[in-house]
């Protein structure tokens, strides 16, 4: 999955800095060869933007929004890992159950310490 995430975040990129590009009025050269093609000040001055102003916002927006929506306190770090540990816990008793075939699992039984394998 991540590489799935990877690419279409770098294809959305590509698609926006082209868009960018051509709202700042870029021009290449024709040719492989041959002079370099002046830009005009404002283009100079939008790909200014682009690289160091326009990021800058966009990773502050980012930092806002990230600070005000996700937050972790300590209660809800002890929450998560409680929950974890239940989980880890569970795992480890259907895998027992599994690896001794010891009937059905109904999720009353009880585990023993020496019967969950240490993480």
């Amino acid at each position: 999955m991540q590489t799935f995430v990877v690419k279409a975040a770098s294809g959305v990129a590509v698609f926006l800095t082209g868009i960018g590009l051509d709202l700042i009025g870029l021009s290449g050269n024709a040719e492989e060869t041959g002079p370099v093609a002046a830009q005009s000040a404002g283009t100079l001055l939008g790909l200014r933007l682009m690289m160091t102003v326009l990021p800058m916002a966009v990773l502050a927006a980012a930092l806002v929004l990230f600070r005000r929506r996700f937050t972790l306190t300590d209660d809800r770090a002890a929450e998560i890992s409680a929950a974890l540990h239940r989980r880890k816990l569970k795992m480890a008793e259907i895998q027992w159950y599994a690896a001794t075939d010891s009937g059905r699992f109904d999720g009353t039984a009880a585990i023993t310490r020496a019967a969950v394998p240490s993480a």
